[in-house]
């Protein structure tokens, strides 16, 4: 399966290439101990360094066989022309190193030990310096593609795991600002009932002493002033009972269809895409039943985006 190449791919294909091109350069300058065509040699060569990366885009196991399999074949063969050759070779390593699965680490970390063991060990009689440093070379270089490989997985993971705790910072900062929205408009719901309630019972018992005192007046003069105090009182009643009103928080004035739709709003606005529908006609409900249903659908739209990962969303009221 292919995959866009990243800044790392580039980079090891930059030292692969390196690689490659010292190989081809070690190996005309030494074709005077090659027995094969030289043409030839330098065909196989370019097929170890091309055919396993066009077989990485498939996939790594394929990649992980070939190169395997490439320096298997020209390790040892190489050693017994020119040293350095092989020691340029074994860089590919590093990339075998880079590209492992962890289901083939062992069959592949096998692979390697004999390679770089069994590979140069023409040399080991007359040159074990050249068969130690080969040998060497080999392991260092696939352990530091491993290490390299394990940093990115790293980092990834960290990444991924830090845009995780970014979302759920996000949800929980949301959920807690409900929560605190929520408690001022009960409050303040509370505190604007009661006060209507207070002032409301004042007033009528104002009004109805008013009314009584009137009855027990003898003078025209003394039941006018007392019907236009009981006017005065009546109307400050309707103009604080409207005062009070105009206090309660928008909220609790909208209707259940508009509150929705202003939570919607507000999960769209942090990248959620949610589609509302609405079914039959809205019936009037108690504002605490209001409230409730609203905090349900947070709830609702939270869990799959927090959960899932949700980015389109259906609500059916």
């Amino acid at each position: 399966m292919a995959w866009r190449l990243k800044w790392n791919d580039w980079i090891l294909y930059f030292i692969r290439t390196i690689g490659f091109i010292s190989v081809i350069y070690f190996t005309v300058r030494a074709s005077e101990n090659i027995t094969f065509p030289i043409w030839l040699l330098v065909v196989f060569i370019t097929a170890s360094y091309a055919v396993p990366l066009g077989l990485l885009q498939m996939g790594k196991k394929a990649y992980l066989i070939a190169e395997l399999v490439m320096l298997a074949i020209l390790v040892p063969y190489f050693c017994s022309v020119d040293h350095l050759i092989a020691g340029n070779l074994v860089l590919y390593t590093i990339m075998v190193g880079f590209y492992n699965e962890r289901k083939m680490y062992k069959a592949s970390g096998a692979c390697l030990i004999v390679i770089a063991l069994a590979g140069p060990v023409i040399l080991l009689p007359e040159a074990p310096v050249s068969y130690f440093s080969i040998a060497i070379s080999c392991i260092i270089y696939s352990a530091l593609g491993y290490i390299f490989h394990f940093l990115l997985s790293a980092k990834s993971e960290i990444e991924h795991k830090n845009n995780i705790i970014e979302e759920q910072y996000r949800l929980l900062e949301q959920y807690a600002k409900q929560v605190e929205q929520h408690s001022v408009l009960k409050e303040r719901n509370r505190i604007s009932d009661e006060l209507q309630g207070s002032i409301s019972h004042t007033y009528t018992t104002l009004a109805l002493s008013l009314e009584s005192l009137r009855s027990e007046l003898s003078t025209e003069r003394e039941k006018r002033m007392i019907s236009h105090v009981m006017d005065i009182t009546k109307t400050g009643l309707e103009e604080v009972k409207r005062a009070v009103e105009e206090l309660k928080p928008l909220e609790m004035k909208l209707s259940l269809n508009a509150m929705i739709s202003l939570a919607i709003d507000e999960f769209e606005s942090t990248g959620i895409e949610v589609l509302l529908r609405v079914k039959g006609e809205e019936q009037s409900i108690a504002k605490e039943l209001t409230l409730l249903l609203v905090r349900c659908l947070h709830e609702s739209i939270s869990l799959p985006r927090r959960e899932g990962h949700a980015a389109h969303i259906r609500v059916t009221v």
